[in-house]
């Protein structure tokens, strides 16, 4: 294999979160993700400050998939 020019992958803590992330989806333009998990709320990111937009408020229940739609536009919890 040669080598390659691609920047190693690039983690960081989402800061506000308390619970596990069980799932998370990506904007087709590659600047937002929608992430849901233990916390009963979808919340959605930017990436590109890794901040928090928004979230839909607290559900009775575990979110426990989020989908993208519409190129990044609607989210789906």
């Amino acid at each position: 294999m040669g080598s390659s020019n691609t920047a190693p992958p690039r983690f960081w803590p989402i800061a506000g979160t308390t619970g596990a992330i069980r799932s998370a989806a990506l904007a087709t333009d590659g600047k937002t993700v929608v992430t849901c998990g233990f916390e009963r709320e979808a919340r959605i990111w930017d990436l590109g400050t890794e901040r928090q937009l928004g979230a839909n408020g607290e559900s009775a229940a575990v979110v426990r998939a989020v989908a993208m739609l519409l190129g990044g536009k609607v989210f789906a919890a």
